[in-house]
């Protein structure tokens, strides 16, 4: 028994459709989920400017709160990344403000 053209167009549709599903469902998974605390947008930034075995190893904390920028947060080891990060928070996910993160 052998396909006709129109099933196999129709089975490769079906295929590709899926496909994209799962690869737009990955990524936006990964997108809210990096950027779900300041802890995680921080480690993020770190593993994809190249310091990939450091992201995961350094300590993110609390540091100071300046009046313009509001809450800084630290990595813990001062070789990788900026100094410091200061995040903004919209619709409740996190993101980096580059206008006060600084350093390094």
């Amino acid at each position: 028994m052998t396909l006709c053209e129109g099933e196999f167009f129709l089975i490769t549709l079906k295929k590709a459709i899926i496909s994209s599903i799962a690869i737009t469902t990955s990524f936006a998974g990964a997108y809210l989920f990096c950027h779900s605390t300041p802890e995680r947008v921080i480690r993020s930034d770190l593993f994809f400017e190249g310091h990939i075995i450091g992201a995961f190893n350094t300590d993110v904390y609390k540091g100071g709160v300046d009046l313009q920028y509001g809450q800084f947060y630290v990595c813990r080891n001062p070789a990788i990344g900026p100094d410091h990060y200061t995040l903004i928070e919209k619709n409740g996910l996190w993101y980096i403000n580059l206008n006060g993160t600084g350093g390094g």
